[in-house]
């Protein structure tokens, strides 16, 4: 091809919404602009395009963020078109709440914790009401150990087992927690870069600072006026155990809330099954061994049993 263009699914764009990006086709090896940026790709363009079999469009690298922008936009329009596969759905969504995670695990603000907040729960939606969904988004996961990764792996994990064990929920709580399972390390932006990202074991004076996350993350969120007490509960509990043996507050068994325990049951997963530059990732059935023989007492013995259950 004679440059390089980022490909896009003709189905990610809606008929007769305004782009402010330029959308190209590519006709015998050649990029062909089909929609000027200001202007809207037309139901009839769009129906054209079904009919010369045109599965993929492109744009520009450049115009990726922008891309991603216009996506937050479209997102229900996505979300309940029946016409649309859930695989792509779930890419969609994946990347989709990726983008946003990215931006705020690197400057946080008001405005990214609530597009984030708006992100998840249409991504909470489509896994309470779509049967294939939670597996077509752990397709799309890639488990490294960057912190917007992480905290979106655990979203994903935490409402699929949140699913299995919340009945009864108003809409409006189910929002705030499930933007809890997606901020719950939203307190290690204040932690600094070269400790999160450490090439090496960790010191305990690196411990110390990185078990402040926690009460970090309630005082970002109250500073940005998002603290439901949904959200604080799971940010503030997330590494509390069983047994008393996490922290801050040493919080042992009921006095730890259902959501927390939901939670921590999904980050430790996470990060057991995820790379880290001084360890290497475990299987999937590695991890839940693991979990199961060497910290058994750290969970809720329930909630894990139906978590191994989900991940079968």
């Amino acid at each position: 091809m004679p440059e390089d263009k980022y490909p896009i699914d003709v189905h990610t764009i809606i008929p007769d919404t305004l782009l402010t990006f330029d959308v190209y086709k590519n006709i015998d090896n050649r990029f062909v602009i089909c929609c000027p940026g200001g202007q809207s790709l037309r139901e009839q363009s769009f129906e054209d395009l079904k009919r010369e079999n045109v599965s993929r469009l492109y744009i520009e690298p450049h115009d990726t963020k922008i891309y991603y922008l216009y996506l937050e936009e479209v997102l229900d329009s996505i979300m309940y078109d029946q016409l649309i596969l859930t695989d792509l759905k779930a890419k969609t969504l994946y990347n989709t709440i990726w983008n946003v995670a990215d931006d705020l695990f690197l400057n946080p603000t008001q405005e990214l914790v609530q597009r984030l907040k708006q992100t998840s729960f249409s991504l909470a939606e489509f896994i309470l009401n779509d049967s294939d969904s939670l597996k077509s988004l752990i397709n799309q996961t890639s488990f490294d150990f960057s912190v917007p990764n992480h905290s979106i792996n655990v979203g994903i994990f935490s409402i699929g087992l949140a699913r299995e064990l919340l009945e009864n929920i108003s809409d409006q709580a189910f929002e705030e927690i499930t933007a809890g399972f997606f901020l719950h390390d939203i307190g290690k932006t204040s932690i600094p870069y070269d400790i999160l990202n450490k090439k090496k074991q960790l010191s305990n004076a690196d411990w110390e600072l990185i078990k402040k996350h926690p009460a970090e993350g309630v005082r970002i969120l109250e500073d940005f006026e998002e603290s439901s007490e949904e959200l604080k509960t799971i940010i503030i509990q997330h590494h509390e155990r069983q047994n008393g043996g996490g922290y801050p507050k040493g919080l042992r068994r009921s006095g730890i809330h259902i959501y927390s325990k939901i939670c921590s049951i999904a980050d430790t997963f996470e990060a057991l099954t995820s790379f880290r530059p001084f360890k290497k990732e475990t299987s999937t059935f590695g991890a839940l061994r693991i979990m199961k023989d060497e910290m058994f007492k750290d969970f809720d013995p329930e909630y894990f049993a139906k978590f191994v259950k989900l991940l079968s």
